[in-house]
């Protein structure tokens, strides 16, 4: 995901790094042309991803909480195939997520959480009250 210009960005120390953990990171840094800040951040992302993760699986089994849908680099997901599903849905760890055809009733029903989205697409008809209150690491919001 891209940063922006106006998030806060702050210099921090961490205590207690495996300096060959640290070795790797920086190695990785290198590899894939970021910084460690930036590879850092991605991290801290994806750690708090999967325990949002966690969670819903832990729902799932407890409460027959949501599905989960995730890791796609883009998917349109509409009013019929919420209700097809029949359970409430958890989306996380999407580059484009189209719901544009999915109206605030079925968003409301059906979608328990939405987290790590980098493009989020919705309908003008869309409370985007519903989408911010479910939403978490959302880079952009498009309304079509």
């Amino acid at each position: 995901m891209e940063s922006k210009p106006d998030e806060e960005k702050k210099n921090i120390s961490v205590k207690g790094v495996n300096k060959e953990l640290y070795r790797k990171v920086m190695q990785k840094a290198v590899e894939t042309g970021k910084s460690i800040g930036e590879l850092t951040n991605d991290a801290y992302k994806a750690l708090l991803s999967t325990m949002e993760t966690a969670w819903g699986k832990s729902m799932s089994v407890l409460h027959g909480g949501p599905r989960i849908i995730s890791d796609f680099k883009s998917i349109s997901i509409s009013d019929t195939d919420l209700k097809e599903i029949g359970k409430n849905v958890f989306f996380r760890n999407i580059g484009d997520l189209d719901l544009s055809e999915v109206t605030s009733e079925t968003f409301e029903k059906y979608v328990d959480g939405l987290v790590n989205i980098d493009r989020l697409i919705i309908s003008n008809k869309m409370k985007k009250s519903l989408v911010l209150l479910r939403g978490r690491y959302i880079n952009k919001i498009d309304i079509m």
